[in-house]
């Protein structure tokens, strides 16, 4: 076995275990810090398509953004391109706290990604790009 897949493995397992970690301190539910990081990183995703991100149903997610909006960390505010829809935002508090959780990460991998050559840059990115279709084919297709 290639020496790269478990250590794909063990960094799902270990993100997963950061997420649940943010969770349980912040009370906000693993879908509510899994909700926050994917407002953060595409601002103005709409409800439904935040739902299907995260392979949940549009009435738990609207459930997940009700504690959001409660503890004041997303919003969901009116779409600038369609009247009839939202589009969702992180608040000031809201992106502190996707900083706190996911910040270090971001810095120390990002600094690591920095020093490596283009080409590098391309490979790794490639790979994570066919992992994450990979993944997302597998959701949906359902387990067996």
């Amino acid at each position: 076995m290639n020496d790269a897949l478990p250590l794909v493995r063990e960094l799902v397992e270990v993100m997963d275990c950061l997420t649940k970690s943010a969770s349980a301190q912040l009370d906000i539910g693993e879908t509510g810090v899994r909700a926050l990081r994917i407002i953060e990183r595409e601002p103005g995703i709409k409800p439904m398509d935040l739902a299907a991100r995260l392979a949940h149903t549009t009435g738990g997610t609207t459930t997940t953004l009700d504690v959001l909006e409660r503890y004041r960390l997303a919003r969901r505010i009116r779409n600038p391109l369609d009247r009839r829809t939202k589009v969702l935002s992180l608040t000031t508090d809201g992106e502190r706290l996707v900083r706190a959780v996911y910040g270090n990460v971001d810095r120390e991998v990002g600094g690591y990604l920095r020093e490596r050559t283009t080409a590098d840059r391309e490979v790794i990115a490639a790979f994570l790009r066919f992992t994450i279709a990979t993944v997302n084919a597998t959701l949906n297709a359902g387990v067996r």
